[in-house]
């Protein structure tokens, strides 16, 4: 099953590749580097890295730069000021944006589910326990953000009753987890199975 899931995220991932290498014809065209803003790489980032550094993008004429940004946050914010052509990153902040009015589109997403859980700490026995606690997120209205809002919404838990702290990406939000600084942190799954190597 584990390899299922593999072969249809390196499908995923070469679609993916191949849809940049296509729509890059026109910016490489004019000389121009196509520059596609990735999350800072993480347990996963060989997929997001591979047309770069296994030389792929350069095979086709493409000169791919993958700027690295703390969240998806960040990451919009350069795509809108026209720093970049695309980005990689939730879906929430796009949507965001569009619905008020900013001119981004989606064009894709490989994910077959959300691909983040909420941990917290063990002396935490469930969502009500988040009451009055910090959760630890990457920036308002990133992934992380929006995956712990909707994770106390489902859980009758008002947001009005948890502190929300932009403490950083991944790893620095486990380390604030592992330090008491926060109690809960929404995050891929992928980051906390590495993180717990």
């Amino acid at each position: 099953m584990a390899s299922i899931c593999r072969l249809q995220l390196v499908w995923a991932s070469a679609a993916v590749i191949a849809g940049l290498a296509s729509a890059a014809a026109c910016a490489h065209a004019q000389g121009q580097p196509w520059r596609h803003g990735v999350i800072e790489p993480k347990s996963d980032a060989g997929f997001q890295v591979m047309a770069v550094r296994g030389g792929f993008a350069a095979k086709q004429g493409l000169k791919l730069e993958l700027p690295y940004f703390q969240n998806d946050v960040i990451a919009l914010r350069a795509l809108l000021a026209g720093e970049l052509e695309s980005y990689e990153g939730g879906a929430a902040t796009a949507i965001i944006a569009a619905a008020r009015n900013a001119d981004v589109k989606i064009i894709g997403c490989h994910w077959q589910t959300v691909v983040h859980s909420v941990f917290a700490r063990a002396e935490f026995k469930g969502p009500q326990d988040l009451k009055g606690a910090t959760m630890a997120i990457s920036a308002p209205n990133a992934t992380p953000d929006m995956i712990g809002k909707a994770y106390l919404a489902q859980n009758d838990v008002p947001t009005s009753e948890v502190k929300f702290a932009s403490l950083g990406n991944d790893p620095e939000r486990y380390k604030a987890l592992l330090g008491g600084i926060a109690s809960a942190r929404p995050t891929a799954s992928s980051s906390s199975r590495a993180a717990a190597r």
